[in-house]
């Protein structure tokens, strides 16, 4: 991804080498943006640009435990989550997910069988892993 941001003013131009997956995530933040269809370009709002510019990671998994029958709400915080479009917990998909904010996402594990498994934040900016991030007990 290559974003630039051109001084004006309150906002920024920015433009997008993938527009497909980078323009959905500031068009998540009502208010923040003006599209102009064809020119592959957006103005966003300067207080709007490091959620739309930061790589995404994870600094915690909590609960880091819970039931293999699933269902356990878990949440997810980070930096960068605007944009995520799911998670994974060994591979299957969580449930009642939800972007909260840039830096949290929540979302209820799905069944799986007992022991450590790697949670998968889907993120058009990159997807981030956790490895062994959460335990089935």
């Amino acid at each position: 991804m290559t974003w630039t941001i051109k001084p004006a003013g309150s906002w920024g131009v920015c433009t997008s080498s993938a527009p497909g997956t980078d323009f959905p995530a500031a068009l998540a933040l009502p208010g923040s943006w003006h599209y102009f269809p064809g020119a592959n370009t957006l103005l966003v709002r300067k207080d709007q640009w490091g959620s739309l510019n930061a790589t995404p990671g994870v600094d915690y998994v909590s609960p880091s435990s819970g039931p293999q029958a699933g269902g356990a709400p878990v949440s997810i915080g980070g930096e960068g989550l605007t944009g995520s479009t799911g998670v994974t917990f060994g591979g299957t998909a969580g449930t009642s997910f939800t972007v909260v904010s840039d830096s949290l996402v929540r979302v209820n594990t799905p069944a799986h069988a007992a022991g450590a498994v790697n949670v998968v934040v889907a993120n058009p900016r990159g997807n981030v892993t956790v490895t062994n991030g959460y335990t089935y007990v």
